[in-house]
């Protein structure tokens, strides 16, 4: 009964819309707005008075009988006793007798019962009762509590489960990308250059000092010499780097025998064995 007295404030105040506990025990039962905005006039009021009434019905209304109908949770008030029947009045006393026999006085008639008018009692207004479901016909609070709890538990396995599904896309996406990252990279990279700066001039230096120790004569020298002028005239004629894809066509055949020699120059560590080498494949 507390429970019902404390959810009248609430469902007086204005667009109140129970949840949880109080939406479930409200169910499909019916309440009348009687907050100052829906009763804000007189036929506003009156057409929630109309519906009250026609829902409460006969429940509140009383016969002209003294027992009446009484409406649900009002008690009924007490009928008004009846008044004391009035006393008779005292008997003349008799006369002298007659010659003749004197009819006898006619009885003083009985005063009649006023039967007390029946009060109407009227209409309490009171506020919508919502019914608490019996016990055993309902849910019980404890089922609700572990209801909502198993539907939250499952609501977090749901997202962590598209929270993993989203993850594995976001990886797998990186990986996609990052692959094709590493593919424009390798397409746009540029060729590696056939002969470098440094080993053109490493290799003049060692051919100088292997003519100063007298392993090259003065025409192997020259011939030598005249391969790496040839090959620096053929990068300058063609204005641009050549690159180890270059030196497979016929007009970088200088370009190759000087790629070769270079290749040989660094594998060989022995000046007597490099400059017999050279002799032999490239004078």
């Amino acid at each position: 009964m507390q429970a019902e007295v404390d959810m009248v404030p609430l469902l007086m105040q204005r667009e109140y819309k129970p949840k949880g506990w109080l939406g479930l025990i409200l169910g499909t039962k019916m309440y009348y707005c009687f907050f100052a905005a829906a009763v804000d006039t007189d036929e506003k009021f009156m057409q929630q008075m109309d519906a009250l009434t026609r829902e409460i019905g006969d429940r509140g209304k009383a016969t002209t009988m003294v027992v009446a109908q009484v409406s649900e949770g009002v008690p009924p008030r007490a009928p008004a006793p009846a008044p004391a029947p009035a006393l008779a009045p005292a008997p003349a006393p008799a006369p002298a007798p007659a010659p003749a026999l004197a009819l006898a006085p006619a009885p003083a008639p009985e005063p009649s019962r006023v039967l007390a008018p029946t009060s109407t009692p009227e209409p309490a207004f009171s506020a919508p009762i919502v019914h608490q479901p019996a016990a055993g016909g309902g849910a019980s609070f404890a089922e609700l509590t572990a209801f909502l709890r198993e539907e939250r538990e499952e609501a977090k396995a749901e997202r962590a489960s598209m929270e993993a599904k989203m993850e594995q896309q976001r990886k797998g996406l990186e990986a996609k990308l990052q692959a094709q990252d590493a593919k424009i990279a390798e397409l746009t990279a540029p060729a590696p250059v056939a002969i470098s700066e440094d080993e053109l001039v490493a290799l003049q230096g060692r051919i100088g000092s292997l003519h100063v120790a007298k392993l090259l004569s003065d025409e192997e020298l020259y011939s030598l010499e005249d391969l790496v002028a040839d090959y620096v005239d053929l990068q300058a004629t063609v204005a641009q780097v050549i690159t180890e894809q270059m030196l497979l066509s016929s007009p970088f055949v200088v370009a190759s025998r000087l790629h070769r020699l270079v290749q040989l120059s660094t594998s060989m560590a022995g000046d007597a064995a490099f400059a017999r080498q050279a002799r032999r494949k490239f004078i």
